[in-house]
């Protein structure tokens, strides 16, 4: 049986339906039914089999969005070379801009199925920004899949296209969260500068939606950062902490894609085990007492990090001196991640921004417990790769004292 000859309509029939229509389908299940896949239609001069072809996304504006979505990406293949030089060959220049009068504002993933480039809409001069690239050779079709989705969601966020209740829309709270007893009062400043410790001693849904209770917050938090310094720790402080005591404030999501080594290129699995290195916690004996066990006390050695301004984590050296309170008499120099969400620095409202929502106020709030979880997520999802280019991991914490702060070891 004769395979069916390839020609500019197989191969278009191969870019829309069996590498485009898929990313369709997944933001589908997760905005609404609504984004198609689209052929345009580029006139050319020559033979039709050896014009660019392009394809591009169009998202339904049956959920009631007030503009058209922009920057929706168009992918064009061309038959021959992407570049001349360094400017498009010719072919793909006419391409280009039958694409751009259509949509100016739409990136363009041009593509031979042998390299890839990205380009943006031409300036006020005219200058075309482009960028190449790079990419393993068996892998350019998932690298030009992966750019295209990426570029697809960057639009569609931008564009709300993901429908919101209308509370949503003017509190940020979904669900609308627990109802508020506008006549309870406030508890004491007094109270809570003593006894809140992190963000999630606060009901964020509450602060999102009353005031007064979220310029309290801002009031904590300015009697942290006069009162407290980043460094809650010193080189020769001893550390207490419960094993795995992060388990009990956020559940542990589950990969949907698990590690998969048959994707991993041969050369990089190569490195990986020319730079593998033993876990010293095993060399010693330690390691299965250390994941087994209930508490255990550390000793500071020095400060690696201090962390951005903005930041939540403070990283140092350490060292095990006990395990469920059996002295450790030689441990390695490990190190400790502490993640406290105290001193994430956060603007209170401008005078002229208290009579706004205060949901708008806390956008950029982070909670120690979810980006510890999801720094420990990765880890495990990374479990066979300890030792490599990734550290041995030992787990998520919770520091008891000074303060419980969320702690990673590695």
């Amino acid at each position: 049986m004769l395979s069916q000859p390839v020609t500019l309509r197989t191969i278009a029939q191969y870019l829309q339906d069996v590498l485009l229509q898929p990313i369709a389908d997944i933001f589908n299940q997760i905005y609404s039914k609504n984004i198609l896949v689209v052929a345009l239609d580029l006139e050319g001069p020559g033979n039709s089999d050896q014009f660019p072809f392009a394809v591009t996304f169009h998202a339904c504006d049956t959920l009631g969005i007030r503009q058209p979505v922009k920057n929706i990406p168009t992918v064009v293949y061309t038959p021959d070379a992407i570049l001349n030089v360094d400017e498009p060959s010719p072919r793909l220049a006419v391409a280009l801009k039958q694409v751009y009068d259509s949509d100016p504002s739409s990136p363009v993933i041009a593509t031979n199925f042998d390299d890839i480039a990205v380009f943006w809409t031409p300036d006020k001069e005219n200058v075309r920004y482009y960028e190449l690239v790079a990419s393993d050779e068996t892998r350019t079709l998932l690298a030009l899949r992966t750019i295209t989705a990426a570029h697809l969601l960057h639009a569609l966020i931008y564009a709300l296209y993901a429908p919101l209740p209308d509370s949503a829309e003017k509190t940020g709270v979904l669900p609308e969260g627990p109802p508020v007893n506008e006549n309870a009062p406030l508890v004491p400043d007094a109270v809570v500068f003593e006894t809140y410790k992190r963000h999630s001693d606060f009901d964020l849904a509450t602060l999102k939606r009353d005031r007064e209770r979220a310029l309290q917050f801002f009031r904590w938090k300015d009697h942290v950062r006069d009162t407290q310094e980043k460094l809650i720790v010193a080189p020769g402080d001893i550390v207490h902490a419960a094993s795995n005591g992060l388990d009990e404030f956020a559940l542990e999501p589950k990969p949907y894609y698990p590690l998969d080594f048959s994707e991993i290129p041969p050369d990089t699995l190569a490195h990986l085990g020319a730079v593998h290195r033993l876990c010293p916690l095993s060399s010693l004996g330690l390691r299965e007492r250390f994941l087994h066990s209930s508490s255990f006390n550390l000793e500071i050695l020095g400060v690696i990090a201090e962390g951005s301004k903005r930041g939540v984590c403070t990283v140092y050296q350490c060292r095990i001196i006990s395990l469920d309170n059996d002295e450790v008499v030689e441990s390695p120099v490990l190190c400790l991640k502490l993640f406290d969400d105290r001193f994430q620095l956060l603007d209170p409202p401008e005078e002229e921004e208290l009579e706004e929502e205060p949901s708008g106020w806390l956008d950029r709030i982070a909670l120690a417990e979810w980006d510890a979880r999801q720094e420990h997520c990765a880890y495990k999802k990374l479990e066979d790769l300890h030792g490599t280019v990734f550290p041995w991991y030992y787990g998520a914490h919770q520091v008891r004292t000074p303060f419980r702060l969320s702690q990673k070891l590695f």
